[in-house]
């Protein structure tokens, strides 16, 4: 808890988003008052922010007076509200620039970062370490199952951050011990180059083996292009490889994940049976063990019960309510790579079971960049349904749609995929509606919440 005289009044402009909700949780848990603006539409981070008394205002032109300052999302720096606060002459800090101090200045700070994995991994870590009484601080990208929030308010020298590289935020955050769960191109509104967007996780890895450690997935290819030249016995591996650091070996797969024995430096040092789909959750769980050891944690029992008992992260591979005898999953994957892993594991799980996938297309730069990465991804399902492409705040219209992407999908030769463009999501609803009871699994897909309109989907 911080000082009286220390406590302030902080108003957060764009307070929805999964990173500023819980920076606002966070300040609250450390004494401040915490207001913030956002649009009105209902956002899945609303509850958390509204149960702990942060009151909720829709976006306006001003900042009200007694605020003492003004955090923002970086989608928002030219606001109005912001430039009322500048004005004014209230203290303005971007969400990283305010968040660093509070990373930094532990002595145990983790950082997991990446292209795919993070938010999975960083709730996992912050779970385990939360099991094992350590009490850290954790800001998170997704609600915690076992949480029911995607923040930690502790007050033990351990932080655990989902450190996003987009816009370069990495280089701000200097952790005890980082992960790099993957590098491959994305968000390419702001990266303009694959080389540009590796730049990024290039620095970040060299600053952090100055002053702590990195942990690194080896079976990544793009963890390997960018991080090769700086290898040099710097870098913690882990993967499949029983030369790595960390590795999984004599791997099982099982009805509800998978189970499989974790070597350190080449010594078996014990089991774990996890409850995520999919190869990529196995890497996962070697990158949480391998974190958990660098940063001081002995093996134990505990240790691998935790790993073993984590639940996972909303909408990352989420098991819904049926609709009649349809299976529903619910899974935030919005790059190519994302929707192929996870649909990947879904077909493993549900080897001769009819997969319709519902996919909302992420930002026109995003699919247009990555067109034929998304014409392929598809193929564990039977039948894709693409909803018109959400642009975002920074990005309202391209020069790509979702009946192009239909369209290259249907034309592969080899492809045993269908692809449906299907409007909007009222009219993506009344296509599930007429369809639905024709598969056994349904997966609905993307960065943006298709739940917001299920109620338009009457079954």
């Amino acid at each position: 808890m911080i000082d009286e005289k220390q406590k302030k009044r902080i108003h957060i402009i764009g307070i929805k988003g999964w990173g500023t909700s819980a920076l606002a949780q966070l300040l609250v848990a450390q004494g401040n008052t915490v207001c913030g603006s956002d649009f009105p539409t209902y956002y899945r981070t609303q509850d958390l922010l509204t149960e702990r008394g942060i009151i909720l205002e829709e976006f306006c032109d001003h900042i009200h007076d007694g605020v003492d300052e003004v955090i923002y999302s970086t989608a928002y720096m030219a606001h109005p509200e912001f430039v009322d606060a500048r004005k004014k002459g209230i203290s303005c800090f971007s969400y990283p620039e305010r968040l660093a101090p509070l990373l930094n200045s532990h002595a145990k700070s983790i950082a997991v970062s990446g292209t795919h994995g993070k938010t999975t991994t960083t709730g996992w870590l912050a779970y385990v370490l939360h099991t094992l009484g350590v009490n850290p601080s954790a800001l998170i990208g997704s609600r915690v199952t076992q949480f029911g929030t995607n923040v930690l308010a502790g007050d033990s020298d351990y932080f655990v951050l989902e450190a996003d590289e987009y816009q370069k935020k990495l280089d701000r955050y200097n952790p005890c011990v980082a992960v790099i769960t993957s590098v491959e191109y994305d968000h390419p509104d702001f990266f303009k180059t694959e080389e540009e967007y590796r730049e990024v996780f290039k620095n970040f890895a060299q600053r952090v083996i100055k002053r702590g450690k990195l942990l690194v997935c080896w079976e990544d290819a793009g963890v390997r292009a960018t991080l090769g030249p700086v290898h040099d016995h710097q870098l913690l591996l882990y993967g499949f490889d029983e030369s790595y650091t960390y590795s999984a070996q004599h791997i099982e797969y099982t009805s509800f994940g998978s189970q499989f024995e974790i070597f350190e430096e080449g010594e078996r040092v014990g089991t774990c049976a996890i409850q995520l789909l999919g190869t990529h959750n196995i890497l996962n769980a070697l990158a949480v063990y391998g974190a958990c050891r660098m940063i001081g944690m002995s093996i134990s029992p505990e240790l691998f019960l935790a790993i073993s008992s984590f639940q996972g992260t909303a909408r990352r591979a989420q098991l819904r309510a049926p609709l009649g005898n349809t299976v529903v999953i619910d899974d935030y994957a919005h790059h190519p790579t994302e929707v192929r892993v996870t649909l990947q594991a879904i077909r493993n799980q549900y080897p001769d079971k009819k997969i319709l996938c519902v996919f909302f297309p992420h930002t026109f730069s995003r699919t247009e960049k990555l067109f034929k990465d998304f014409v392929t991804c598809f193929d564990s399902a039977d039948e894709v349904a693409l909803i018109d492409i959400y642009g975002s705040v920074r990005e309202q219209s391209g020069t790509v749609t979702s009946q192009q992407l239909a369209d290259a999908i249907n034309a592969r030769v080899h492809g045993n995929v269908v692809a449906h463009a299907t409007g909007s999501q009222a009219q993506t609803g009344e296509f599930v509606k007429d369809h639905i009871h024709a598969f056994d699994v349904l997966v609905t897909m993307g960065a943006e919440d298709l739940w917001k309109e299920w109620d338009v989907w009457k079954f």
